[in-house]
């Protein structure tokens, strides 16, 4: 019984932190946007943006083209991993990361991934032999070995 407490108070927290992080994209976007409301790419109101907020089109595609920024590979690395609930491997990192549609801009995406959890230590650590895991929550244990074709054995920094 005492670990179904310990689990409630793990995903108590792990919520708390994602309605900060949440807290803090709409403080974020809020000082940027100047503390308007507006959409700026009038998607709330189904119309295209007005001229003081517009985004120019090729701009956006441009992005999209170009890749997701360090940042946003890290946030959503960090989404990908706590969906999972255990450690990953950079490959398996990719995958999921290219399953949600999030462009990675390196020609070696592995290294890309890996390059990214290095520079923020502070959020990743790489569990040796399985993967890279969130610092911020306990190490899950090791399950049962099951032979999966196809799997890599990276994660080195």
């Amino acid at each position: 019984m005492p670990n179904v407490i310990e689990n409630a108070k793990k995903r108590l927290a792990a919520i708390k932190e994602e309605a900060e992080e949440i807290e803090r994209f709409l403080a974020m976007y809020d000082r940027f946007n100047g503390g308007t409301n507006a959409d700026p790419f009038g998607a709330a109101s189904g119309k295209e943006p007005t001229e003081a907020g517009s985004v120019d089109n090729s701009l956006r595609r441009r992005a999209r083209i170009k890749g997701a920024r360090p940042d946003e590979v890290a946030f959503h690395m960090e989404r990908v991993i706590r969906d999972r609930g255990e450690p990953m491997s950079r490959s398996e990192i990719v995958r999921a990361l290219e399953s949600r549609d999030i462009l990675i801009p390196a020609i070696d995406k592995s290294r890309y991934v890996g390059t990214i959890a290095w520079r923020n230590k502070g959020t990743f650590k790489n569990i040796e032999g399985r993967g890279y895991w969130l610092c911020k929550e306990a190490e899950p244990p090791i399950k049962p070995a099951t032979p999966q074709s196809g799997e890599d054995e990276e994660g080195q920094f």
